[in-house]
């Protein structure tokens, strides 16, 4: 493509035209950037899909013979090739194998897994474009166990319960006195709350808070000293996954 069609395209777009003119010789290595390398790319994308989308084929149905003519059934069905053409168009913008890895396991589920409404495979395949790996990473923690972190006076986020597991350095018995000595990685960063919130505004999760105050009681020892003392709180906040995103986390298969 040369710079003089890459003009006329963007003839009536001020702020694509300034960048075009912006770059010498757009129609040589920035052009092979956006094609060549975008195609390999793209291509490198698709052929994961397909493998992991075949391996996990055969790994559901090889000791099922009537789950493979299922599997065959569905696989030519419309519903089917919609769900296929969005999975794939999403795989080429994602260069996170894991979660190539999951848009074949939707593809998956679909030939595999009985669900009771029939917009959710196209329902799963909206919420995993949305949200990030971090955020899918975070739920998959809940799909183990619940979550419950504590907000300090000084309005952290904190688990404090992995600091009272923790924690034995303390001088004297006033060292909890105050909880704003809890080092900095105790303190639930922002982007895992963000992530939570936007779990919850999915309704895969729920966010339960606690308004009653409180205090975690520690037992330290340093040298010859020992004693008791206790991490106040002002709220406790509890993470729990939803029914439904047990569901969304069994269409994806996970379990990790």
């Amino acid at each position: 493509m040369s710079d003089e069609t890459l003009l006329s395209k963007y003839a009536n777009n001020p702020y694509v035209r300034s960048l075009v003119q912006l770059i010498p010789n757009f129609g040589g290595a920035i052009d092979t950037l956006l094609y060549d390398k975008g195609s390999k790319w793209r291509q490198e994308r698709i052929d994961y899909l397909f493998k992991s989308f075949n391996d996990k084929i055969e790994k559901n149905t090889k000791d099922t013979e009537k789950l493979k003519d299922d599997v065959r059934k569905k696989i030519d069905s419309e519903e089917f090739y919609n769900l296929f053409i969005k999975c794939a168009q999403a795989t080429t913008l994602e260069s996170n194998k894991v979660k190539i890895q999951e848009y074949a396991n939707i593809l998956s589920s679909f030939l595999t897994v009985d669900y009771e409404q029939s917009y959710e495979p196209e329902l799963f395949f909206n919420i995993t474009q949305e949200i990030s790996q971090y955020e899918i990473s975070k739920l998959a923690e809940l799909f183990q166990n619940n979550i419950k972190y504590y907000k300090t006076y000084q309005h952290r986020i904190c688990d404090l319960a992995t600091y009272q597991t923790n924690w034995t350095g303390a001088n004297s018995m006033n060292s909890f006195s105050m909880s704003d000595n809890i080092p900095d990685r105790y303190v639930i960063s922002p982007n895992q709350l963000f992530a939570f919130n936007r779990l919850e505004k999915l309704f895969l999760i729920t966010i339960e808070i606690n308004n009653n105050s409180g205090s975690l009681p520690v037992n330290y020892s340093k040298q010859v000293q020992a004693g008791s003392s206790s991490i106040p709180y002002l709220e406790e906040i509890i993470y729990q996954i939803t029914d439904f995103g047990k569901k969304y986390c069994s269409w994806l298969e996970i379990d990790t």
